[in-house]
């Protein structure tokens, strides 16, 4: 009777189970298996697979052929922007970059821009280049922040279109920190990556990309005309094209700041004396009529900006589109403003402002003309320089 009574029980969970086989959703396990596996094109010698082929793709073939096969599906990992570009051969693209340099001996400054045209330099400068971009990028944790990028030190262009650059910028480590190390920034069709970069690395790939770009064909300006030129006049040359205020109202009347002229130069003023007697429809006029009128002690820093960073920044600053919003954000209170303008068409055109307020000009072409003039400000040559 026991065992009759078990085989019974038996039977009923076998026709259970079979119950549920054929009224669940789930299907056989072969096709679940199935639909899990990618769903692309496997490629053929023609470009299309033969007809009656299963387009799925055999991802166990691709596991054994990287080594790591045992039958096991492995998916192959989706690659940057900057390895898919490290990956490839320098004769794909033409090579663009700036520079300038101050001949100590004859006194003169040149300024070069253009393409790189040698094959030996474009094939060093590119091998220097895939290797650190091979190296991994950059992530960001915490409060870090990378500001500058304004300006690229190399531009790659392929026939195609596609643009690749390679910019200098600054790592801080939080919003509070004004400087920090140097890194790359790559900036690609689709994305921006961060690649740290050892000092030594660095900057013998800047040094090779200066020499390719520093040709006859490339000189656009020349400054000076040898030792028995007479000294430069301290005066600045409009229109202006970047402009600082700082400005404090909390303890009597504080405006001062400073200015790149048309050629670069570097300017201070401070017109905490008089700006209270001068009329304009907001401080930013008020201080530039001031400049124009050669008011408020200016007196060059002996800092020379490059002009060609300075015009890009003042070209993304003339996109900027009237209607942009700026967003506010109360900080601090009796701490007053840091405000940094472009001047375009002799009006100054804000780009952001720090202190008891924060203002942010919501439109790229503010966060991209910021960035130049901090290249700007980061290659500044001084009359120091110049002097020894």
């Amino acid at each position: 009777m026991k065992r009759s009574s078990i085989l019974i029980l038996a039977a009923v969970m076998v026709m259970s189970l079979a119950g549920c086989s054929e009224s669940g959703s789930s299907g056989k396990a072969e096709d679940i298996i199935s639909a899990t596996k990618q769903t692309s094109v496997k490629e053929t010698a023609g470009g299309k697979a033969p007809a009656g082929t299963n387009t799925v793709t055999d991802v166990t073939k691709i596991g054994k052929e990287t080594g790591t096969g045992s039958g096991a599906e492995i998916l192959t990992p989706a690659i940057t922007e900057a390895q898919d570009l490290a990956g490839r051969d320098h004769s794909e693209f033409s090579f663009f970059s700036h520079s300038q340099e101050y001949d100590y001996a004859s006194k003169v400054r040149r300024i070069y821009e253009g393409e790189i045209t040698d094959e030996a330099v474009k094939q060093e400068i590119f091998g220097k280049l895939s290797a650190i971009l091979k190296c991994g990028e950059l992530d960001l944790v915490r409060e870090q922040r990378v500001t500058g990028g304004g300006t690229s030190l190399l531009t790659l262009k392929s026939e195609s279109g596609e643009e690749y650059k390679i910019c200098k910028g600054i790592l801080t480590e939080n919003p509070e920190e004004e400087g920090g190390r140097e890194v790359f920034i790559f900036e690609g069709p689709h994305s921006r990556l961060y690649f740290d970069v050892e000092y030594a690395e660095r900057t013998a790939l800047e040094d090779l990309i200066e020499s390719g770009v520093r040709t006859e064909q490339n000189l656009i300006h020349t400054e000076g005309s040898g030792p028995e030129a007479k000294p430069e006049e301290e005066k600045p040359v409009f229109p202006l094209i970047y402009l600082r205020i700082r400005s404090n109202f909390a303890w009597g009347e504080h405006v001062s700041g400073v200015f790149a002229d048309a050629e670069g130069k570097y300017f201070s003023f401070d017109l905490s004396e008089i700006i209270s007697s001068v009329k304009g429809p907001t401080l930013a006029d008020r201080v530039y009529s001031c400049i124009v009128n050669g008011d408020g002690g200016q007196v060059f820093t002996g800092a020379y900006l490059d002009p060609v960073i300075l015009r890009q920044g003042q070209e993304f600053a003339a996109k900027i589109d009237k209607n942009a919003k700026i967003r506010e954000e109360g900080k601090m209170c009796d701490y007053g403003q840091n405000s940094v303008f472009a001047v375009i068409d002799g009006k100054p055109v804000m780009l952001c402002s720090e202190g008891d307020t924060d203002l942010t000009v919501e439109d790229e072409n503010a966060e991209k003309a910021i960035r130049c003039f901090d290249d700007a400000m980061m290659n500044a040559i001084t009359s120091l320089d110049i002097d020894d």
